[in-house]
C-alpha cells in the first residue's frame, strides 16, 4: 500500500464525516459555525488518539482545576481566572515542587520553538533558587540539563562529572541518588518520527510540499526512547511561503473553490472566513494526520510504551502584540475570535496562525501548559507602542506576566 493510500484511508472517515456535516449545515455566525465543526471533528479524530494513546500505555490526565482567561478592568492583559476545583494547590513555587514529582526522572520536550521556550522558561525558574546556569546552548545544539539539584555548593558541585571538557549525561543512579531530574529539548517543527536514524527527513534540509517552508525535524526518537516523560507539541501549519512578499492570500481563495468548510455562499468572501476555512483545511490534512502518524509510531516503539506523555497546546498570539510596530496603513483584518465588544483588528498571518491555535489548545488532549475547555486570551483593550530598541517576540513574550501564567501552580499540579 503506498503512502499516498494509506493517507487517503486515514482522511476518509474524516471527509465522509464534513461532507455529511455540511451538506445540511444552516448558515449561521462563523464562530458558532467553527465551534460546531470543531466539535464534530473532535469526536472522530480524539478517539483514534484515545485509542492509540492507550497503545502506547501512557497515561494521560486533563487536569480537573480549570483556568478561564479574563481581562479585568484597567488591566491590558489577561488574567488566569481558577474554579472551585483549583482550591487546593501546591504550597511553594510551582517549578521546584514539581520536582518532588519528578525525582529521578528523564524528561524530554519536543516540538518547535514553542516548546524549546517553554523548556527555557522552566530552566530561568530554577536559575534562581538553585543559584546555577542552566544556559542552554540553542534549540539546535540543546544536550541536557541536569535539573532539581540543591542549591549550589561545595556538596552539589561533585554531581557534575566530565569528560574532558564535556560535562557527561548523569547516570540514571545519580538523578537517584540525589533526587534531581534530566531534561532534555529536540527539535521537532512537525513531530516527524520514523524508526530510521538515517531517513531523509532527519540528514537532508526538507522543505514542506505545500506551504514551500523549511521543516526542522531531528532524531528525537533516540532521546526518547531513554525519557521517563515526554512533553510534545506541533505548532499549528504555517501560512505559505507565496503569502509573505507582499501578502498575497490567493491560495485561501484557490482553496475555497475545491475544499469549502463554511458553506459559504460564494468563496468571493472576506479573507476573514476564507483564512479561517484555510486554518480547518490545514488541521484535517497536515496537522491532525501529522500527530497521528506520529502516535502511530511511538506506539510500536517498545522503549517508549512505558513512557508518561503529555501534550501542551499552542497559545495564541495576542492582537495587540500583532499590530504594535507596524508600518502605517498596513492592512489588518478583524480579529474574528475576539471577546471584546468592540471589533479588534490583526494582521492576516496571526489570524491564520490563531485559527488553527484555537483547534490545537481545544480538541487535544493537554497537559503543561494547557488548560481544560476553551481557553479565550485573545484579546487586548489598547494600543501600545514598542520601548526603544525593544525585539517584537508575540510567543516569547505576547503579554507582561506570561512567563508567570505558563508557569502557574494549577498547570503544574
Amino acid at each position: 500500500m503506498t503512502s499516498t493510500t494509506r493517507k487517503r484511508k486515514t482522511l476518509l472517515p474524516l471527509l465522509l464525516l464534513f461532507l455529511v456535516i455540511f451538506l445540511y449545515r444552516p448558515r449561521d455566525d462563523l464562530k458558532k459555525t467553527l465551534d460546531n465543526v470543531i466539535d464534530e471533528l473532535a469526536l472522530l479524530t480524539l478517539s483514534e488518539i484515545a485509542n492509540l494513546t492507550r497503545g502506547l500505555g501512557s497515561r494521560l490526565t486533563l487536569n480537573p482545576c480549570k483556568r478561564e482567561w479574563i481581562l479585568p478592568p484597567g488591566q491590558d492583559w489577561p488574567t488566569l481566572n481558577p474554579n472551585e476545583d483549583c482550591s487546593i494547590v501546591l504550597e511553594g513555587k510551582p517549578s521546584l515542587e514539581i520536582c518532588h514529582l519528578i525525582s529521578g526522572k528523564r524528561l524530554l520536550f519536543v516540538g518547535p520553538d514553542t516548546t524549546y521556550h517553554l523548556h527555557s522558561l522552566w530552566l530561568d525558574s530554577l536559575e534562581s533558587h538553585e543559584k546555577r546556569s542552566h544556559r542552554c546552548l540553542g534549540r539546535d545544539y540543546c544536550t541536557f540539563h541536569h535539573i532539581c539539584r540543591p542549591p549550589a555548593s561545595t556538596d552539589s558541585e561533585d554531581l557534575e562529572e566530565h569528560s574532558g571538557r564535556k560535562k557527561k549525561l548523569p547516570q540514571r543512579s545519580t538523578l537517584l541518588a540525589h533526587n534531581s531530574s534530566l531534561l532534555q529539548y529536540a527539535l521537532s517543527t512537525t513531530l516527524y518520527a520514523s524508526l530510521d536514524k538515517q531517513d531523509a527527513a532527519y540528514s537532508y534540509p526538507t522543505v514542506d510540499t505545500q506551504t514551500r517552508i523549511r521543516t526542522s525535524n531531528t532524531f528525537w526518537l533516540r532521546q526518547a526512547r531513554k525519557s521517563d516523560i515526554i512533553i510534545m507539541n506541533r505548532g499549528p501549519v504555517p501560512a505559505p511561503a507565496s503569502t509573505y512578499p507582499i501578502g498575497d492570500w490567493t491560495f485561501a481563495q484557490i482553496l475555497c473553490r475545491n475544499v469549502n468548510y463554511l458553506s459559504l455562499s460564494s468563496c468571493d468572501y472576506d479573507l476573514e472566513h476564507l483564512l479561517a476555512n484555510a486554518a480547518i483545511h490545514a488541521t484535517i490534512d497536515s496537522f491532525l494526520p501529522g500527530v497521528l502518524r506520529t502516535l502511530r509510531v511511538m506506539s510500536i516503539d517498545r522503549d517508549i510504551t512505558d513512557s508518561l506523555i503529555f501534550w501542551h497546546g499552542s497559545w495564541f498570539i495576542q492582537p495587540l502584540c500583532a499590530k504594535t510596530g507596524l508600518p502605517k496603513g498596513f492592512p489588518l483584518l478583524r480579529d474574528i475570535y475576539s471577546n471584546s465588544k468592540i471589533d479588534g483588528f490583526i494582521d492576516s498571518w496571526s489570524l491564520y496562525y490563531n485559527s488553527q491555535a484555537l483547534y490545537n489548545i481545544t480538541y487535544v488532549p493537554l497537559a503543561i501548559p494547557g488548560y481544560p475547555g476553551r481557553s479565550h486570551m485573545r484579546f487586548f483593550r489598547k494600543d501600545s507602542a514598542l520601548k526603544p530598541h525593544q525585539i517584537k517576540d508575540c510567543i516569547r513574550h505576547p503579554w507582561p506576566r506570561f512567563a508567570e501564567d505558563i508557569l502557574d501552580r494549577p498547570a503544574f499540579k
